[in-house]
């Protein structure tokens, strides 16, 4: 009797899981992110549509690829080798955890690099083994863009500082300066160190000339 007992409680275990991978993958298909799942060996079993769209693969394609297929060709932002054991499932196979922002490229069919930020957590069988993982994949591109082309434009400015001839500083409402560049170093004697956030503009002016600036530092704050 106990036995019988048991195999009902397991089939009815068995429904509701059945259930509930059902009503999460109808939840997929509408969700308005790329989500991916894999099995215990890493293995893409299910991929929605914002992902076929992402990965420029399409679902008959993507289904049986694993998690480091060589099709990917994973590195870092930077182009460089991505470590084995910091991909997503990795980490969460080991680990049983969720993990959130990895952060890696790879080579779309067409060629192009695609930046993802990944959050990815372990899918579990009713008996409490790992089944899989599912993560939640962001195209980052257009930030990373962003910040590199950012980067150069503040590069070039900075060359244009620190070449001017000109002592240069920077600094806010508070008076207190945030940058400085060389040649207010020569000027004033003082080293960067020394300078930045820690001396007001108003430490290198004296005099009726302190007093105008001081004018027109409040004329300029109040518009």
């Amino acid at each position: 009797l106990s036995s019988g007992l048991d195999v009902t409680d397991l089939k009815m275990l068995e429904q509701d899981f059945a259930k509930d991978k059902h009503l999460m993958t109808s939840m997929f298909e509408i969700s308005p992110v790329s989500i991916v799942v894999l099995n215990d060996e890493g293995v893409i079993t299910y991929a929605n549509p914002h992902a076929e769209d992402l990965l420029r693969i399409k679902k008959e394609s993507i289904i049986s690829l694993s998690y480091n297929s060589p099709e990917f060709n994973i590195t870092d932002f930077d182009g460089n080798p991505f470590p084995e054991e910091k991909l997503p499932f990795s980490i969460v196979k080991s680990t049983g955890r969720p993990v959130f922002n990895v952060e890696h490229c790879i080579v779309g069919h067409d060629g192009k690099s695609i930046f993802l930020s990944i959050n990815a957590a372990p899918l579990f069988k009713p008996t409490g083994e790992l089944e899989g993982m599912v993560s939640i994949i962001q195209d980052v591109s257009t930030q990373v863009f962003i910040k590199r082309e950012t980067e150069k434009i503040m590069d070039f400015y900075q060359t244009i500082i620190e070449t001017t001839g000109t002592a240069i500083v920077v600094f806010g409402e508070d008076k207190i300066i945030t940058y400085a560049n060389s040649e207010m170093e020569k000027l004033s004697g003082y080293s960067m160190e020394e300078i930045v956030d820690k001396m007001h503009w108003t430490d290198f002016v004296t005099g009726s000339d302190l007093i105008k600036m001081s004018e027109y530092h409040r004329l300029r704050a109040e518009n």
